[in-house]
């Protein structure tokens, strides 16, 4: 029986500050303070951040954070599960999947396929609770020291045009760009709101003869004065590389103050490590690994096209 209740969305930042504060500190898990105001801006009434209360005391017992994904038809079709916490004080009474089962009636109902990314400690647990379709490609985090980064010179290709998100307008293209590699699927508002928000830095690639997009790269200011490094996209290692070191100079001509920079890559994208290797002389750390779980299916994203993954609830 749950010894709390559950809050929809509550309108107190108290709660997710302490929750991203109590996670960085506790986990190392990297959001940005306006995560929330992001997302919910972004996804609206698809958007479920559930609020443990504890029934007695009021106090805050832990939340999951669930968010419906449509198609460009606007069908509900899968749910991203994250933000899945408990306070240590609350633990190892089956309260936290008491809680988990409530986001996962609000899925049911829409009968859609269900995602999140774990560590290795918890792939068991969602396994056994449904999230049994693993996606093959699994992720390997990295970090580095800000002050290792040694870029002495912008890479300069005639053929593309980089522009900041903040100068960009055609948004269209973006999420033309963006579904080439993820399929059927809209999330053009939620990149927008993420791109555009002063906590982000990031850039787009145009090619010079079509016009088109063809590639991405946003960074997100998070706890502890650093830097969690995604989405990056693109449509070659050449981009890919052309947008790491832009971006890298703009945070170098930048007052930002950073001590640690965070990327999650897909095992089988080489590319990011390779430039890991080339810009910090080799002195990247290399940390956790993630799996992928859906209920239903993978949902067949175009991993090679994904040089960095994004963040918190999103799919790849």
């Amino acid at each position: 029986m749950a010894t709390f209740d559950i809050i929809l969305n509550p309108e107190d930042t108290e709660y997710y500050n302490k929750f991203y504060i109590s996670a960085y500190n506790e986990k190392g898990w990297l959001k940005s303070f306006n995560d929330y105001s992001v997302w919910k801006t972004a996804f609206g009434e698809d958007y479920f951040f559930l609020l443990a209360l504890d029934k007695k005391t009021k106090a805050h017992v832990g939340n999951i954070v669930g968010v419906f994904y449509r198609n460009n038809e606007g069908k509900r079709i899968m749910l991203g599960v994250g933000g899945f916490y408990l306070f240590p004080e609350f633990r190892g009474g089956g309260q936290g999947w008491r809680l988990f089962e409530a986001l996962m009636d609000i899925a049911k109902k829409e009968n859609v396929n269900v995602f999140l990314n774990c560590r290795e400690e918890m792939k068991a647990k969602y396994i056994a609770n449904g999230l049994n379709k693993l996606r093959d490609n699994h992720m390997i985090c990295y970090k580095i020291n800000y002050n290792h980064v040694n870029i002495d010179h912008v890479i300069i290709d005639h053929t593309f045009t980089i522009i900041d998100t903040k100068d960009f307008d055609d948004w269209e293209k973006v999420k033309q760009f963006d579904q080439t590699i993820i399929g059927n699927i809209d999330r053009s508002k939620y990149l927008k709101e993420r791109f555009l928000e002063p906590t982000s830095h990031g850039s787009i690639c145009l090619d010079n003869q079509t016009k088109q997009v063809t590639g991405f790269v946003n960074l997100i200011e998070v706890a502890g004065n650093n830097i969690f490094f995604g989405p990056m996209y693109a449509d070659s290692d050449e981009i890919a590389e052309l947008l790491f070191v832009n971006i890298f100079d703009k945070l170098l001509s930048s007052t930002i103050k950073i001590n640690e920079i965070h990327f999650t890559i897909y095992k089988s994208n080489k590319c990011v490590v390779s430039l890991l290797n080339k810009y910090t002389n080799g002195q990247q750390i290399k940390g956790c690994e993630k799996t992928s779980h859906f209920s239903k299916f993978d949902i067949g994203v175009k991993t090679e096209f994904v040089y960095c993954f994004g963040d918190g609830i999103s799919f790849t």
